[in-house]
């Protein structure tokens, strides 16, 4: 019986030694984990001022290219009115000649 107890304390020592290591196997294993999280939060962070900046220029260069559209279609306006005067001018001229 002796033997059997002696047996039996060993492979409850034994047990727990492995639980204590797998217990702290495991907290190491949580604390990359977070560290990893942290580190992944930052990137999303930074990836996502990026991204607003990025948003932030587009939008200017959109009302830009629009200003720019409009701007062209103004002169486009202009050139069709000066190119009706010149028609305009060269018929008067034609008629004094």
């Amino acid at each position: 019986m002796n033997a059997i107890s002696t047996v039996t304390r060993i492979i409850a020592i034994v047990g727990a030694a492995a639980a204590v290591y797998f217990y702290f196997d495991l907290g190491n294993q949580l604390e990359e984990t977070e560290q990893q999280l942290s580190q992944t939060r930052q990137q999303l962070t930074q990836t996502e001022n990026q991204l607003s900046g990025t948003q932030a220029e587009r939008d200017e260069l959109e009302e830009r290219v629009e200003g720019m559209t409009a701007d062209l279609e103004e002169a486009r306006n202009r050139i069709s009115i000066e190119e009706a005067r010149a028609e305009e001018l060269e018929a008067e001229l034609a008629e004094v000649s």
